[in-house]
């Protein structure tokens, strides 16, 4: 949720730690895909990562 954004919230999310945040994202095998001097971001699978970075950049998760 972002505070300052309109919208952003919703009645099913839960707040919780970045600890926690990134102790689930490791346990799902999670990677940040993002793009230099962008807005865009996306969270996809290490393995969709990996093989992105060997040339498949048709890869999803």
């Amino acid at each position: 949720m972002f505070p300052d954004v309109p919208r952003s919230e919703h009645e099913v999310l839960t707040e919780i730690a970045w600890e926690e945040f990134f102790e689930q994202f490791d346990k799902a095998n999670l990677a940040l895909l993002y793009e230099k001097d962008s807005m865009f971001s996306k969270i996809i699978g290490r393995d969709t990562l990996e093989r992105r970075q060997h040339g498949d950049h048709d890869a999803a998760r």
